[in-house]
């Protein structure tokens, strides 16, 4: 499945996609991105920002929620 972020303009910057597989000893997650579109402003912005470590801390945020939900799911009757 696919999540998208879209610009003020209706523009997609960027698309996740997100891939359930299951393992012996439950489910592997796996995240991805694509990067799409970005206004020049923000681009301009980034090169003082370290985009990487936001993504990196981005994912692992996602990860861990997805993982919250689908235990809380387990344990639900």
């Amino acid at each position: 499945d696919s999540v998208s972020a879209v610009h003020d303009n209706g523009r997609e910057e960027t698309r996740w996609c997100y891939q359930f597989a299951p393992t012996s000893s439950g489910t592997a997650l796996t995240e991805s991105y694509r990067f799409l579109w970005c206004p020049i402003s923000n681009r301009v912005g980034e090169l003082f920002v370290p985009r990487n470590h936001q993504l990196r801390r981005g994912l692992q945020q996602t990860v861990e929620r997805i993982k919250s939900a689908a235990e809380g799911a387990e344990r639900e009757p």
